[in-house]
């Protein structure tokens, strides 16, 4: 997890989100960055086959961004939520939970679908930088130095 800006000081989108390993290459939107400028291109969370889905469901899960305000309709789809309800843009959201814009990258060297519990220890640790970079770790004490 670190600031998302290029070396030459230009921005670029305010989320970017990529998966690789060696699987990754084969799968679409795997393997390269993602750029994500809006919420409604968070709405695909929930589907394991979009790209970056479990990195979409950890920015949610941690707080780091918020799809819906607090009186959105719970039955809406996700993507009428963030369009419709009363939330900040994502530059903003990020502005305000990480000081600016994000990107996210994991790797790994297991195959998909292996069995050994890959994404749920990814999406601990995921959550644990996450709130890292958010200021609010999640363990206590951390895991690391």
């Amino acid at each position: 997890v670190d600031p998302g800006f290029s070396l030459d000081g230009s921005a670029g989108a305010p989320l970017r989100l990529c998966t690789s390993g060696p699987e990754e290459e084969k799968l679409s939107g795997s393997g390269e960055w993602l750029e994500v400028w809006r919420l409604g291109e968070l709405a695909d969370l929930s589907d394991p086959t979009a790209p970056a889905a479990l990195l979409k469901a950890a920015l949610v899960v941690s707080g780091i961004v918020q799809l819906k305000g607090p009186n959105a309709d719970p039955n809406a789809e996700a993507g009428a939520r963030a369009e419709k309800a009363a939330v900040p843009p994502l530059e903003a959201q990020l502005a305000s939970r990480v000081g600016g814009r994000l990107s996210v990258r994991t790797f790994s060297t297991l195959p998909h679908g292996s069995g050994l519990g890959t994404s749920s220890i990814l999406a601990g640790a995921l959550l644990e930088a996450l709130g890292h970079a958010g200021g609010t770790p999640f363990l206590d004490p951390p895991l690391g130095p």
